[in-house]
């Protein structure tokens, strides 16, 4: 009985140490997606990610009417936010997944005794 269970356990670390491999790639590519959006959304639309560019457009009156002075000058600071959030949630899963290869290693190593 203890074999079936060590096959098991044997199936089971090699599926989560190439998940764990793969997701360094992952987590790279995750990470240069989120900076490469909020690159675009700092040239493409610096209204919505760049609050100095809008607190200059509010001071030389130049944002349209139909953007309100309160929603203008908060959303740049909630994007910013977002992006940074989205940031650390990738950080936290990289390192957790940092965490278990080492607990695979571990794993392995008394296992191969």
């Amino acid at each position: 009985m203890g074999s079936f269970f060590m096959k098991i356990d044997k199936k089971y670390i090699a599926k989560r140490k190439l998940m764990t491999g793969r997701f360094r790639f992952f987590g790279i590519g995750m990470t240069l997606l989120c900076l490469g959006a909020y690159l675009w959304l700092l040239l493409r639309t610096p209204l919505l990610a760049n609050p100095f560019y809008t607190f200059g457009s509010l001071r030389e009156d130049t944002i349209p009417y139909g953007m309100l002075y309160l929603s203008q000058s908060i959303l740049p600071i909630v994007t910013t936010l977002v992006f940074l959030l989205l940031l650390v949630l990738i950080l936290f899963t990289y390192l957790s997944i940092r965490n278990e290869s080492r607990y695979i290693e571990f794993i392995e190593d008394n296992l191969s005794e």
